[in-house]
């Protein structure tokens, strides 16, 4: 903190505002002015009271600039609030004080003082006598030509305790087993000493019991212990009991044959625990080894040879009538058991299910499912929804997933799907043979060697039906329709009263639209199409005689004609029907009628 300037009697009459350096405009009677007695530049303390506005007023910290005006720096105190005041002009004093805060801290040095020249020893020698020290107790001892106090923690002294306290370390010999360095008064063979360089050893009736090396290894029954701890016992039986008082206990147990965990204690048999031999572990309970994994890995349970089988280099063996590993996820509440079954088979139930998830048959068929018998082939899955699926690791246009058919020879062929060629899903045959499909158990369709799509049967399947019809069918060539006469019982050329129908059928025909395409695309757009109308053509027949009429439900009757065509079906409880012609012997049987009509012109000529 600078040290700020004082002088008597200064004080001048200002009449500067606003909350800026203020310039003091002459004495005021029996004072001096600033200029000359106060240095520029130098603090001090300035007191600014209103005359013209008595209820401003202000003291703080400030300065005389080069100009002779009152720079405020600090403010003290202020009618604003501890705050600048923007005074108002009009006349006002301005003096130099001493402020109210420079006199209490002067008042907090003198307290200050005294409180050190208190705490400092009386120098009378006549103290109170005490029967104990403390650790921040001084004692004034000579240093060299002068006096220094020191801790009473530097010596050794009695506490209040009754005991004597050392603040340090202390340098000792080395001892013994016999005669340890730190030992009792009445027991001086019992206790602590130097048992070689950079080790420590206790001792009890005269013997070393407990080492610690130099490298921190502790060692108890021996005074070269290799490891953190180690313990070593003069002869078999337990080493070291690990438990709480009045409670369980574990034993560690070491003999020349073995080292165990027992949870009592002594040897022998008839303990539950762990055995660890030279070539084995074994887990006994009651009395009865349960568990044994033998030197090459493979672990027995309920058998103390484990046998190594089947290729494998390690094995668990689980030998009984019906031996199985259960296991049990709290998280998810369920519970599976592996195991052998009553029938021999490798088996996984599901316990909370209590079905069968998988079960591998003695015979080597493998089942998939709630089996309740065994599968009846080698791979048999039961399932009331998706049995298997197929999917690839690969993102969408990377990759895909197949099922390959193989015999001893190799591949015959697959059923995939290929992402990377446009979603494809392929059923390929690998051989030269054909692909089959099938149902009720009979062969239906094939897709030859070749690539032709076939019936396996001549004259009896269908392509589409009446309620399920096929659009469009594009072809290079047309349609290949067989015309044999071995197979054909000829009738003869059309009757008089089927030329006259096929006359008339003739100024039936006419362009239309379906309707779903004039739904579709509108009247305007829907294509037109040339024929007749089938429920014409039928009435025409029937009229002629030549077929029975429609009934009163729009039904047909006998219908010799394969030109006409209608088809019934059951759509829910509906009954649905269609009528339908074939168009090319449709229009051979006008193509007759118009050869008639064209030879009967011909004659008339």
């Amino acid at each position: 903190m600078p040290t700020l300037f004082f002088a008597d009697l200064v004080r001048e009459l200002c009449q500067d505002g606003g909350t800026g350096p203020l310039m003091p405009t002459g004495a005021v009677p029996g004072h001096r002015r600033f200029l000359g007695i106060v240095p520029v530049g130098d603090p001090f303390h300035y007191a600014v009271a209103g005359v013209a506005q008595p209820a401003q007023w202000e003291v703080g910290v400030g300065r005389i600039d080069g100009a002779g005006r009152l720079l405020r720096d600090s403010v003290a105190a202020s009618s604003n609030a501890g705050e600048l005041v923007d005074f108002a002009p009009g006349l006002k004093t301005v003096a130099l004080t001493v402020g109210a805060e420079w006199f209490a801290a002067q008042d907090a040095a003198g307290d200050d003082v005294a409180e050190a020249l208190a705490a400092k020893q009386p120098l009378s020698t006549a103290h109170a006598a005490a029967a104990a020290g403390a650790a921040d107790d001084r004692v004034t001892v000579m240093r060299g030509e002068g006096w220094v106090n020191i801790p009473l923690s530097a010596l050794a002294f009695r506490g209040g305790d009754g005991r004597y306290v050392l603040d340090g370390p202390i340098g000792l010999q080395n001892g013994s087993a016999a005669a340890p360095a730190i030992g009792f008064a009445v027991d001086p063979d019992t206790g602590v000493f130097r048992a070689g360089a950079d080790a420590i050893g206790i001792a009890t009736d005269g013997a070393e019991r407990l080492r610690l090396s130099p490298s921190g290894h502790v060692g108890i029954g021996t005074n070269a212990p290799a490891v953190r701890l180690h313990v070593e016992a003069g002869a078999a039986g337990d080493v070291a009991r690990f438990g709480v008082a009045g409670g369980q206990a574990l034993y560690l147990y070491a003999d020349t044959g073995f080292a165990g965990l027992f949870n009592v204690a002594g040897a022998g048999p008839g303990r539950d625990g762990l055995r660890i031999g030279s070539d084995f572990v074994a887990l006994d309970t009651d009395a009865t080894e349960r568990l044994r994994i033998d030197g090459a890995g493979n672990v027995g349970i309920g058998t103390v040879s484990p046998g190594n089988s089947g290729g494998f280099n390690r094995q668990l063996q689980i030998q009984g009538d019906y031996p199985c590993v259960t296991l049990s996820g709290n998280a998810a509440a369920r519970s599976y058991s592996i195991g052998v079954n009553g029938g021999g088979g490798f088996a996984i139930w599901d316990n909370v299910a209590n079905a069968s998830r998988l079960l591998l048959a003695a015979n080597g068929n493998l089942g998939v499912g709630p089996f309740t018998g065994a599968p009846s082939v080698r791979l048999h899955a039961v399932s009331s929804g998706e049995i298997l699926r197929l999917e690839t690791t690969q993102a969408r246009g990377l990759g895909g997933c197949a099922q390959y058919w193989y015999d001893g020879a190799g591949a015959k062929g697959y059923f995939g799907y290929a992402s990377l060629f446009n979603d494809q899903l392929y059923l390929v045959n690998g051989m030269n043979s054909p692909v089959i499909l099938g149902t009720n158990n009979i062969d239906r369709w094939q897709i030859t060697a070749a690539g032709h799509f076939l019936p396996m049967t001549d004259n009896v399947l269908d392509a589409g039906h009446a309620s399920a019809r096929i659009k469009t069918i594009y072809l290079v060539n047309s349609p290949s329709v067989t015309s044999d006469a071995r197979e054909k019982t000829w009738r003869g050329v059309p009757d008089a009263a089927e030329m006259r129908a096929a006359k008339r059928i003739v100024a039936e025909l006419g362009f239309y639209q379906w309707n779903d395409a004039v739904v579709a695309e509108g009247a305007d757009s829907a294509p037109y199409h040339f024929g007749v109308r089938a429920q014409a053509v039928w009435g025409i027949m029937a009229e002629e005689g030549l077929i029975a009429p429609l009934d009163a439900e729009g039904r047909p009757g006998a219908m010799p004609y394969a030109f006409l065509c209608w088809d019934a079906w059951e759509d829910g409880d509906e009954v649905r029907d269609r009528f339908g012609i074939r168009t090319d012997q449709l229009a051979l049987f006008l193509i007759a009628a118009q050869e008639t009509r064209l030879a009967a012109l011909e004659a008339a000529a």
